[in-house]
């Protein structure tokens, strides 16, 4: 390996670098977190520190139960299920004295109303009503602005206090990397009825599910990402120990996320008992995923086809597009790109999704049964696929 000094083209006297060029605030940066060798050959550079750990998990959890009969042909229940999670872990392949554990409290409550009521003999109806709701707050133990201020990063905004901090991903070291602070919600409420209807050799059931979903999460400062590459000096570390990175890029900060969406869906299914040895099932189900929006219209889409960024309305761009974004990238309104005005996508309304199926005894006895099935089913969109839509400004440079 041989040590080039980028200033000068050539390779540096004895393949060390003076100290006259070494970044101060990089040096700060390795001696905070990054300890001596322990492990391994001298001029190892890949696992050469080794440390035992301790991590624990705490869980809580507990469920209430109440059922009731309300008739003898109407049973009601409902059910309150509350779980608390606590895990102590180390994120990343640092000393944990260096930079501290994960802190995350994830609770989970859930509230279930079930009503069956017999109709007549023949007819049952079963009403499901229920909420549930996930908040996992989540953080790192280093405060991002003393770090910037420690490596001397220039022309951020300030933002004190905050568990986040700056990204220096160094090719073939392990980088600091504790968990970005984050403390997303998520609410769902679902209402589901069915009916059932016995009839000769029928069992028809038919219902339908309505289940809207929030999904809300802070978006905290983020103090950049500095990568070394060893572009500059012919050794990544090098280029670290110098304070020249090849990439920088910084998020603007922008506001809190309110996504809203729900799900809609109905079926009808029949089991046709055709004789003592043949059962066929077949049905009909239909799936509408609402496509998800913004409680503030705080949203963006690509428009691939013209080369244009799409936002909700002219308010939205005035108010919250950055200064800074290029203006050789136009940007217009949904109305004026032909997109729907709030979610930017458009819903798709034939999600038909038939069923057929058989359980046969070919031998009439109880030994031998074939079934088989065939079906067509979808996968629904969560607020995942929507989180694109939300990416924060980003300026990089090399």
């Amino acid at each position: 390996l041989t040590l080039r000094n980028p200033l000068a083209g050539q390779p540096f006297p004895g393949n060390v670098i003076p100290a006259s060029l070494l970044n101060q605030g990089t040096l700060r940066w390795q001696n905070r977190f990054y300890p001596l060798p322990n492990f391994g050959a001298p001029t190892s550079t890949v696992g050469n520190y080794r440390e035992t750990v301790p991590q624990q998990i705490r869980h809580d959890q507990f469920d209430v139960r109440v059922d009731y009969a309300l008739t003898s042909s109407n049973n009601i229940y409902a059910r309150v299920s509350y779980k608390r999670s606590e895990p102590r872990v180390l994120d990343g392949g640092l000393p944990v004295e260096n930079i501290g554990y994960r802190v995350q409290t994830r609770m989970a409550r859930q509230v279930a109303i079930s009503d069956t009521w017999t109709l007549t003999p023949r007819l049952i109806n079963e009403l499901k009503l229920g909420f549930a709701r996930n908040f996992n707050p989540a953080r790192g133990q280093l405060i991002g602005q003393e770090l910037v201020e420690m490596l001397g990063i220039q022309g951020l905004q300030p933002a004190p206090g905050v568990e986040n901090v700056p990204s220096l991903p160094i090719t073939g070291f392990q980088t600091v990397a504790p968990l970005n602070k984050q403390a997303p919600a998520e609410n769902t409420y679902q209402f589901v009825d069915q009916l059932t209807y016995v009839t000769g050799k029928h069992n028809i059931k038919g219902g339908f599910e309505y289940r809207p979903q929030q999904y809300n999460a802070p978006v905290p400062a983020q103090f950049g990402s500095y990568g070394f590459t060893g572009f500059a000096t012919g050794n990544a570390w090098g280029d670290f120990l110098m304070g020249i990175p090849q990439t920088t890029s910084r998020n603007y900060v922008r506001p809190t996320r309110y996504a809203r969406f729900y799900h809609l869906s109905w079926f009808i299914q029949d089991d046709y008992k055709v004789s003592q040895s043949l059962t066929l099932n077949y049905g009909l189900r239909w799936d509408y995923n609402q496509p998800a929006r913004d409680k503030r219209d705080i949203i963006f889409n690509v428009d691939p086809e013209n080369g244009r960024l799409v936002l909700p309305n002219q308010e939205i761009i005035d108010q919250y597009v950055n200064p800074l974004f290029p203006r050789t990238i136009p940007i217009v309104t949904a109305a004026a790109a032909g997109y729907p005005d709030r979610s930017l996508r458009r819903g798709d309304l034939n999600n038909f999704q038939p069923r057929i199926g058989l359980a046969w005894r070919p031998f009439g006895g109880n030994r031998t049964v074939i079934r088989g099935g065939y079906g067509f089913f979808n996968d629904d969109f969560t607020a995942d696929i929507f989180s694109a839509l939300y990416r924060s400004e980003e300026h990089t440079s090399e």
